[in-house]
């Protein structure tokens, strides 16, 4: 584990949460509420990341009245942006400053018990019912990563539920033309802005290239209807072709410029003049490719299948 990983589960026996076996994320009941602890991204770096929940949506109010108004989260160095209270839970995020280091295990212990004590004195107390039927003896568990209360009933009702959406999901037709045609419109108008930011600006943007990704990656995907590895494979080819093509295309209208001879096209002087500005320009492809393979990425990455499996951890 990394360093944060090591003071985020020291804070969690701190708390008192229970240990349980190869669990990265320490979770539990605390002054009668459901709390997560773990570490997640944000931005370009790591965070601490608390989530409390009570299950009552019509008490928020009273949450965010509470913590507007706190000189506990003040002292605790809880800052009043890093936190949201949305449908019965707060989550509060740290984010790392490097000229700080990694927080101690006693100051991320102190901010927790500084949220729990405001929303204990906003909510009172956490039902201790699922929060999905109101009844039965539920667990407490992580459901797709977020702490819950929830029976076993609902549990299989929910996992039950999320195989039928897999299931139609995976059933829905794909609209291969319409992807090709979308996808090959997109990666026109992202060859065309390539070459335009080249042109005025005398530089190549591989946040332009991640842009274009995801633009194609997003269309395709809406066009042929659903996501998956065809769709995933479309797009990133689309990707590749519309910013290398962009580049190719560039040296090739200035190869076409000087490749006449008394006023007649030269298709051997085209090809010539194109390899000699290929190759002197190795080092523009090589830095675009590289630009144009992550935005595959990101287009692939935008072009997945959704997974609607129901993921429990006791």
């Amino acid at each position: 584990m990394g360093k944060l990983e090591d003071r985020v589960a020291e804070a969690g026996q701190l708390l008192g949460l229970p240990p349980r076996l190869n669990a990265r994320v320490p979770f539990g009941v605390k002054d009668s509420f459901p709390v997560q602890l773990s570490v997640v991204k944000k931005g370009d770096s790591q965070a601490f990341q608390l989530i409390v929940r009570w299950d009552a949506p019509t008490k928020d109010a009273l949450v965010v009245e509470r913590l507007k108004t706190s000189s506990a989260l003040t002292e605790a160095k809880v800052k009043g942006s890093d936190v949201k209270v949305e449908n019965g839970l707060l989550v509060y995020t740290l984010g790392l400053a490097f000229s700080f280091g990694t927080p101690s295990a006693e100051s991320l212990v102190q901010r927790v018990r500084a949220l729990l004590d405001e929303v204990k004195a906003a909510v009172g107390a956490a039902a201790v019912a699922c929060r999905a039927c109101g009844q039965g003896t539920p667990e407490v568990a992580l459901v797709n990563g977020v702490v819950d209360r929830i029976c076993a009933g609902c549990l299989q009702k929910a996992d039950t539920e999320a195989r039928a959406l897999q299931e139609a999901y995976d059933a829905l037709p794909t609209r291969w033309g319409r992807a090709i045609l979308v996808g090959g419109v997109l990666a026109l108008v992202g060859a065309v802005l390539w070459d335009a930011v080249l042109f005025w600006t005398q530089r190549m943007f591989w946040l332009l290239a991640i842009a274009i990704g995801g633009a194609i990656g997003w269309g395709t995907t809406k066009a042929a209807g659903k996501g998956g590895r065809g769709v995933q494979f479309l797009a990133g080819a689309f990707t590749l072709v519309s910013v290398v093509g962009a580049m190719v295309a560039l040296y090739a209208f200035v190869a076409m410029g000087s490749s006449f001879e008394n006023g007649q096209w030269n298709a051997a002087l085209f090809w010539g003049q194109l390899r000699e500005a290929v190759v002197q320009a190795w080092g523009d492809l090589a830095f675009t490719a590289a630009g144009a393979l992550i935005g595959a990425w990101v287009a692939a990455g935008a072009a997945g299948k959704p997974t609607f499996q129901v993921t429990v951890e006791k």
